[in-house]
């Protein structure tokens, strides 16, 4: 299943990248904190439609190009699994021989 805010995050960043610009030029533009800012960047505030549409305008797009799946972005399934462990081994991708 895809996480939307995930996502958006990816294309968020991938767009601040692209315009040579950082998540505090985007907060400034959003009139919000900086902290309020990597809230949303690490996926545990959404923005709310206003902030939505200023980030899409920021960047010139529509706001459902900031929740499309990019077609470069594949999906790496072992990255995912290791993202569902807890051991230090596993995450580490060492082999446990009993």
């Amino acid at each position: 299943m895809v996480d939307i805010k995930k996502v958006m995050v990816f294309n968020i960043r991938k767009r601040l990248a692209e315009v040579n610009k950082t998540e505090k030029d985007l907060a400034r533009y959003l009139s919000i904190s900086e902290k309020e800012m990597l809230e949303i960047l690490d996926s545990s505030k959404m923005p709310n439609i206003k902030e939505l549409r200023l980030i899409s305008d920021y960047f010139d797009l529509e706001i459902k190009d900031l929740v499309a799946i990019p077609e470069d972005h594949i999906p790496d399934p072992v990255q995912n699994l290791k993202n569902q462990v807890t051991s230090k081994e596993a995450k580490e991708g060492e082999t446990w021989i009993p």
